[in-house]
């Protein structure tokens, strides 16, 4: 067993793990799979891993790393697979695989990087990671579904809105923090704790994405903007707006789509602003991170873990406040 690390040194570490666990990878595809799994992101979730691992004082560090690495590799393969569905051509500022190579490549790849990190986990003596994070590959299939089934949907309700980004998103937040806290032996009541705020920070995290997607640029995005709308995704500030406005609404999210034009960006920009709908957003997104400090205030640990978890938080709502202007 080694002892836990000090918190500068996390994504170092962590970027060395995915490495070895990716580094295994057979040599017809370990060039792609090095690719795609190289092109940088935050690495949010596998650092919540860790955060949460160390507060509860989880004595395997090295046990606590291998579940970071395959809950980022559980994020980076639904990602490839995302990108095949919305024919996607950029993510994080580069191409994607799919665009690269072609989609039949780009979803053998995503196959692969699951196949690998499940005979990772289940390479370890303990089986509850690998239990909880089949657990949650299975409710992320489910929310791409339910999305899926749902683009174009104007009907769409805040509620049913809410469930699906539960399921894509939130879900993965959710067992990385109830992963780290039950690798540290974590009580029941205590890693359903962990789990809820997870949960609630995913969510927040989906809803401040959707802001992102009608307010940001691609230069700040590293994708185009108003993706979301031109994939049919129905989001909350999308929502919004149609209860407010109902037809015009509609027509200007249609317009974006049919016609490919910064006027019509502009335009949807404009009457989104006018309704409320990013100040309603930028609400619900203070409400849910409201909830997840909550919760986290109720768990134990180091002032440095919970202050690097809060780190996280402030980092979502500067980005908003930096949207809304």
């Amino acid at each position: 067993m080694s002892e836990v690390r000090t918190a500068p040194d996390d994504v170092r570490l962590i970027e060395a793990r995915i490495a070895e666990v990716v580094g295994a990878s057979d040599p017809i595809v370990s060039r792609y799979v090095a690719e795609v799994v190289g092109s940088g992101g935050k690495r949010l979730r596998p650092r919540l891993v860790v955060e949460f691992g160390r507060m509860f004082s989880a004595p395997d560090f090295d046990h606590v790393l291998d579940c970071a690495a395959a809950c980022e590799l559980l994020h980076t393969a639904t990602l490839i697979h995302d990108d095949v569905i919305d024919q996607a051509e950029f993510r994080r500022g580069a191409p994607t695989l799919s665009r690269t190579y072609g989609n039949e490549l780009a979803v053998t790849v995503g196959d692969y990087l699951l196949a690998r990190l499940f005979a990772h986990l289940a390479a370890c003596e303990d089986a509850r990671p690998l239990r909880l994070v089949l657990r949650s590959s299975q409710r992320l299939g489910l929310g791409a579904v339910t999305e899926t089934t749902n683009r174009d949907n104007f009907a769409m309700t805040e509620d049913e809105y809410q469930n699906i980004i539960r399921l894509k998103t939130a879900e993965l937040f959710s067992v990385c923090c109830e992963l780290g806290a039950i690798l540290g032996n974590a009580s029941a009541e205590q890693a359903g704790v962990a789990r809820a705020f997870g949960e609630h920070f995913g969510v927040a995290f989906q809803m401040a994405d959707d802001l992102l997607d009608v307010l940001a640029s691609s230069a700040d995005t590293g994708k185009p903007a108003f993706l979301d709308v031109r994939e049919g995704r129905i989001t909350l500030p999308i929502i919004h707006a149609v209860k407010r406005l109902g037809a015009e609404a509609v027509g200007l999210v249609k317009a974006v789509r049919e016609t490919d034009s910064n006027a019509a960006e502009q335009a949807l920009a404009e009457k989104l602003r006018e309704c409320g709908s990013p100040a309603y957003v930028a609400e619900r997104i203070q409400a849910e991170m409201d909830v997840a400090l909550t919760a986290l205030d109720r768990l134990p640990g180091p002032p440095e873990t919970h202050d690097a978890v809060r780190w996280m938080c402030d980092a979502v709502g500067t980005m908003v406040a930096r949207m809304q202007g």
